[in-house]
């Protein structure tokens, strides 16, 4: 019963600080199958060959959001847009909100093997070397 309380309290949490997505501008592409991948788009990738889907905004409150949280909301309704890859447009956090918009496109297989020839090889993160794997 105690776990029952505890887990209904977390959904209300989670609904009273519920993040905003909105559509922002939107492409004339509608698909009827969701994509199952959604894939950054390198700075080298021309998206001028792909399918312009919409782009999104989302925020939420800076104490209580992640920028997962923002991430996983625009990726979801862009998904069901048809959208199988993004381009960070903006990233604004500050005291008040964090705000992230993405734009989102369809690209078919061939150019999304291409964007992925475009991942830098052996780029250093945090410390970490990234390798790319075949």
């Amino acid at each position: 019963m105690q776990k029952i309380l505890v887990l209904l309290c977390v959904i209300i949490t989670n609904i009273a600080i519920a993040q905003d997505v909105e559509m922002v501008r939107k492409g004339n592409l509608s698909f009827e199958k969701k994509p199952k991948d959604f894939a950054f788009l390198e700075a080298k990738t021309d998206t001028m060959q792909l399918q312009y889907v919409a782009s999104y905004k989302a925020s939420g409150p800076y104490k209580k959001t992640t920028i997962s949280d923002l991430f996983s909301k625009i990726k979801n309704q862009a998904q069901t847009a048809g959208a199988n890859c993004f381009r960070l447009k903006s990233y604004h956090p500050d005291s008040a909100n964090i705000i992230l918009v993405l734009d989102t496109y369809y690209a078919d297989d061939s150019l999304l093997h291409i964007n992925v020839a475009n991942h830098e090889k052996n780029a250093v993160f945090a410390g970490m070397t990234m390798k790319n794997t075949p």
